[in-house]
């Protein structure tokens, strides 16, 4: 007896197989992650770029876990932007420790100069911020052979309009008050452009000027470019 063919019904172990939902969140991360590395670059978009390095860190971690747990699409896009945030972060570091904080040339305000202390002459504005940077760290301390303690102020002098010239500074150290404690000069020769010296100032070895220049505060009143 003849019968015609019976269509092919899928039976209950037929699975479909569907493709796994894309998550955006994996490529916002990559976008964060790129952007925090620009941002490491800049010197003075390190702060939008610390933050879009932890919003880049925080979107991997969170793709790369929802991926595993609901078999989400983008889970090594994740993983590349969370790579490039991490990667950023050391860059943001790297950069900090090369350039220090933007805009550290007196970033106090400090005391005002006391009643008859000489104020910064009219050439600093315009050499400091637009030609270089001067940068004081911490003051510190050494002890002489002669038992006598030795302070010196750390400075850098970074040329920042990419030309190379040579600078000759003035510093002076003030007291919470504001009153003049000392002064001192440095000449940087030959400096290129997009580079940076390290100078010692200050070097005084006197019982009574030590502490008080460990507490000091210090600005530069002149800068001549040459």
């Amino acid at each position: 007896m003849y019968t015609a063919d019976r269509p092919r019904v899928a039976t209950a172990d037929y699975e479909q197989r569907v493709r796994p939902a894309k998550d955006p969140l994996g490529r916002v991360s990559v976008a964060c992650g790129l952007l925090a590395l620009v941002c490491a670059m800049v010197p003075p978009a390190r702060t939008v770029g610390l933050l879009t390095c932890f919003v880049g860190i925080l979107l991997g971690l969170i793709t790369a876990a929802r991926g595993r747990r609901h078999r989400r699409d983008g889970v090594e896009v994740a993983w590349a932007g969370l790579v490039l945030a991490v990667l950023s972060a050391v860059g943001l570091v790297a950069s900090q420790a090369a350039f220090g904080s933007v805009g550290d040339t007196n970033p106090t305000p400090g005391p005002s100069a006391a009643p008859g202390v000489p104020g910064p002459s009219a050439a600093v504005a315009n050499v400091l911020g637009t030609v270089i940077t001067v940068t004081f760290g911490t003051p510190r301390t050494e002890l002489e052979d002669t038992g006598k303690h030795m302070v010196s102020v750390p400075v850098t002098v970074t040329n920042i309009n990419g030309r190379s010239g040579s600078y000759d500074l003035t510093f002076q150290a003030l007291d919470s008050k504001g009153r003049l404690i000392t002064t001192d000069s440095a000449f940087v020769p030959n400096l290129d452009g997009r580079q940076s010296a390290q100078l010692r100032v200050f070097n005084i070895v006197n019982d009574t000027l030590v502490p008080q220049l460990m507490k000091a505060h210090f600005r530069v009143v002149e800068a001549v470019a040459d």
